[in-house]
């Protein structure tokens, strides 16, 4: 059976997960040879290879939060299947952006490792804190109250 076959039995969720990680772990590995070149050497190539897996999927659990706190904002539907596509298609773009940008900010600005990790991780934080004060702002408004009056 070929690699395909066997992705398509798994589940959606499963398989929706495992296709946004492997999009987006080539993106952490291009900045560690951008950021951190001398950390990948001919004896230890696997290392990097982790790491970037662990970043990777830490980002991803991340972009995950948001894009499904998000989707309850935009989205209105009521159909779990369709909404669990609509997140893991939302997670993987934003992901692909996110990572974008700031490697060509980095890249320009001349970062290190480290400091692509905080920024990245930082702004997801706070995407994710600003989803969660307007989610919480809709809950929190009073619903208005109409009086009518039967003579």
């Amino acid at each position: 059976m070929s690699y395909a076959e066997e992705l398509s039995k798994l589940p959606i969720q499963l398989r929706s997960f495992l296709i946004s990680l492997i999009l987006i772990i080539p993106f952490w590995y291009l900045a560690i040879v951008l950021f951190k070149p001398n950390f990948i050497t001919k004896y230890q190539v696997h290392i990097p290879i982790i790491l970037s897996f662990c970043l990777s999927a830490c980002h991803l659990g991340l972009i995950l939060i948001s894009s499904s706190m998000l989707s309850d904002v935009i989205f209105k539907e009521k159909d779990k299947i369709k909404e669990l596509q609509n997140i893991y298609l939302m997670s993987c773009f934003i992901s692909v952006f996110f990572l974008s940008t700031f490697l060509f900010i980095g890249f320009y600005y001349k970062w290190h490792l480290i400091t692509f990790i905080e920024v990245n991780l930082s702004i997801l934080l706070l995407f994710i804190l600003i989803i969660f004060l307007v989610e919480a702002k809709k809950l929190l408004k009073p619903k208005k109250v109409t009086n009518q009056h039967s003579n």
